[in-house]
């Protein structure tokens, strides 16, 4: 394959003499002194000007704004530039230097770290301004300050970042174009999760009603361009520090919440809703006195000798499981449960508030225990069985204790529910005449007819069977 030499090949086809003859070798220019420099001046002559002049506009700016710092750096950096461009034009003649004997190795001391000039992470900083310049000039300033920076050149796009971003601050400029600065400010506070994001408001125009305006809307602060820097780091931490403050304030008020959501639903598993409500009013003398309400018992028979064959563990595990369905059945029928006491359950109807159908209620759940118990017994295979014994009439109801207090009932009532309980049989349901009578026209009864009760004498007594339909 013929090996192309030079571009010339390219433009006109090669004669054979010309494809056999050795092309010599072109001697390369020798690089200069001369030469370099004068293409360095060339290649740096336009940026560098170039350079100047742009630096010429920030220093404006930055006098606009009253950024010392930066304009201490700018006129340092121009003057760098300005002192090379006048080398290129008129470099100095210097004579090459003789070559000199290698010095001795210096052995340099470590570097001191420098210190950093703020802390970092001091917050998420979004700034709304329109104004690339100011935006470069104050980004760098609150950067130095340790902050970090998030910009929009719109109110559109601002909002955008707020809602997707973890802001700490807005610095919000009100001349913004379409969507204005009020407009921007009053979409943030609509916002149920941004209403609490601090916005410090800026603006060219010093005027009271703008002012006023923008802490009526919810700013945090407003500040008028041109403004010291000085004084817009000491409002951004002011403002931050708020911010900081209300945060820990609600996370104490979620954990306050929190534990008092436990306090009421330990309170409600003691106390009556109606109990527990007058108890966190300030009363504390709870005691009530109900001309009618109906009351009932139940204990498990031969439970005793049952939890004899169980462990402690499964003993506890078969009393939750009956008790919590018992509760179930108490909530349903708008009843309410006083105490468990062993393996014996204790309701009541028409306390702590007075009902219509009390009685019917407490019949009805009656029943459903009953039912309860046989159910149970096929699902775990179990021999299980009640008695119940209810008993209609006055009663006493209030708190007793102090630290570990209860909701309980006294009288007569009481007594009588709980002999009709022990002296009932097992599976049946025991109630009084004054039960009876009361709802006689609604369910089944089987007349057991008196039975002698210790203290009591005889007294007349019916079984509950079932519900008329």
């Amino acid at each position: 394959m013929t090996e192309i030499k030079s571009l010339d090949q390219i433009a006109e086809p090669a004669t054979e003499a010309e494809v056999s003859a050795p092309t010599p070798p072109v001697p390369s220019a020798p690089a200069t002194p001369g030469n370099s420099f004068a293409t360095l001046k060339k290649e740096l002559n336009a940026p560098l000007k170039n350079f100047l002049a742009r630096t010429e506009g920030l220093l404006e700016q930055a006098k606009v704004l009253d950024l010392q710092m930066f304009k201490l750096d700018l006129q340092e950096i121009q003057g760098s530039a300005q002192q090379l461009l006048s080398l290129l034009e008129n470099p100095p003649k210097r004579q090459i230097p003789k070559p000199q004997p290698e010095p001795a190795p210096v052995v340099m001391p470590k570097p001191v770290p420098r210190r950093p000039r703020a802390v970092h992470n001091r917050g998420t900083l979004l700034i709304i301004d329109d104004h690339q310049v100011f935006q470069t000039l104050v980004g760098q300033l609150l950067s130095d300050e340790g902050y970090d920076l998030v910009s929009a050149d719109t109110g559109e796009t601002g909002l955008w970042l707020a809602q997707s971003r973890k802001i700490d601050l807005v610095l919000l400029d009100i001349g913004l174009p379409h969507m204005t600065g009020y407009e921007v400010l009053r979409q943030l506070k609509a916002d149920l999760v941004l209403r609490d994001l601090p916005v410090i408001m800026l603006s060219a125009l010093d005027q009271p009603d703008s002012i006023v305006q923008c802490l009526e809307m919810g700013a945090e602060d407003y500040l008028s361009k041109p403004f010291n820097p000085v004084i817009l780091t000491a409002r951004i931490e002011s403002s931050l520090a708020k911010k900081r403050f209300r945060d820990l304030e609600q996370s104490y008020l979620q954990r306050l919440q929190v534990e008092q959501g436990k306090s009421e639903r330990l309170l409600l598993n003691i106390l009556p809703k109606v109990i527990a409500q007058r108890l966190k009013k300030g009363e504390k003398d709870i005691v009530d006195y109900f001309p009618e309400a109906t009351v009932l018992f139940a204990d498990l028979v031969g439970f005793t000798a049952f939890s004899a064959t169980i462990s402690p563990a499964e003993l506890v595990e078969v009393l939750n499981g009956i008790f919590s369905a018992f509760d179930q059945l108490v909530d349903k029928h708008g009843l309410e449960k006083i105490k468990t006491l062993g393996d014996a359950y204790m309701a009541v109807g028409g306390v702590p508030v007075s009902m219509p159908g009390h009685v019917e209620a407490i019949a009805n759940l009656a029943l459903d225990m009953r039912m309860e118990i046989e159910s149970y017994n096929t699902k775990h295979g179990t021999s299980l069985s009640m008695r119940i014994g209810i008993h209609t009439g006055s009663v006493v109801a209030g708190i007793i204790g102090i630290n570990k207090f209860i909701y309980d009932l006294w009288g007569d009532t009481v007594n009588t529910a709980a002999k009709m309980e022990s002296y009932g049989c097992p599976g049946c349901i025991q109630v009084t005449t004054e039960t009876y009578e009361r709802i006689k026209d609604k369910f089944f009864f089987e007349h057991r007819g008196p039975i002698g009760i210790k203290g009591k004498g005889e007294l007349d007594a019916y079984l509950l069977l079932g519900r008329l339909e």
